[in-house]
């Protein structure tokens, strides 16, 4: 509520009262200098009046009380072993139901992500989009309505591509490149399916001088994903 002051007239210090429903009255004391507009945070239905002598005139009640929006003070993302973790700080947070968070590629289109309370000051995003990744905030109040922060948080994706070579294998030597994933499993299989070679967290060079010569399907596990194909030993 905001109060002109020139309706004081000359009172060296009138005083407000604000009066919400079934409590005591809140009185004011206003010093008269330089005041062009007093301001009051009071919730709805206050009643509002000031004294000039033994007299209260009324102001009225407050029908509607004006909130601050809820304000985005941090905003970011890193990458963590387990997906990405993006957190933030807020203040205002009143009128507020919930927090939406969205995330996009490159493309710049971003798409809903999960949902969490007002509380919340972190989410992990355990299943990124192959590549970069873009994350933003949204607030719902209480009245359904949306808020869209401008704060962008910002992930580099990592260099994911499995390839591997040479096909055919013709030195005994299979290499595996996984870009930045860290390499889990290669395994081989004949084409009947049965398993004829497991490595567990191998290096990225793979010795298959002990294959007999033929078809195999090769399965390559890193963090970030699988790869199936075949392969030839020659």
């Amino acid at each position: 509520l905001v109060i002109d002051a020139s309706v004081f007239g000359n009172l060296p210090t009138p005083i407000l009262l604000a009066k919400a429903q079934l409590s005591k009255p809140t009185k004011v004391a206003l010093a008269k200098t330089n005041i062009s507009t007093v301001t009051l945070k009071v919730p709805a239905g206050t009643l509002v009046a000031y004294k000039t002598t033994s007299t209260w005139k009324d102001f009225g009640t407050i029908i509607e009380q004006s909130v601050l929006p809820l304000s985005l003070i941090t905003f970011t993302a890193k990458a963590i072993p387990t997906g990405n973790q993006i957190n933030w700080a807020t203040a205002n947070v009143v009128n507020v139901k919930n927090i939406v968070l969205e995330r996009s590629g490159a493309d710049n289109t971003f798409s809903y992500l999960t949902t969490l309370p007002v509380t919340a000051t972190q989410f992990i995003d355990i299943s990124p989009l192959a590549g970069d990744n873009y994350y933003r905030l949204s607030s719902i109040d209480n009245d359904g309505s949306l808020e869209v922060y401008k704060n962008i948080a910002f992930v580099k994706g990592l260099n994911n591509e499995i390839t591997f070579y040479p096909n055919p294998i013709t030195n005994g030597v299979l290499n595996v490149v996984a870009g930045d994933a860290k390499l889990q499993s290669v395994v081989l299989y004949d084409l009947s399916g049965k398993k004829v070679m497991v490595l567990n967290n191998p290096s990225h060079t793979i010795n298959t001088q002990g294959l007999a010569k033929g078809v195999y399907v090769l399965e390559i596990n890193s963090q970030k994903g699988k790869v199936i194909k075949k392969v030839a030993v020659n």
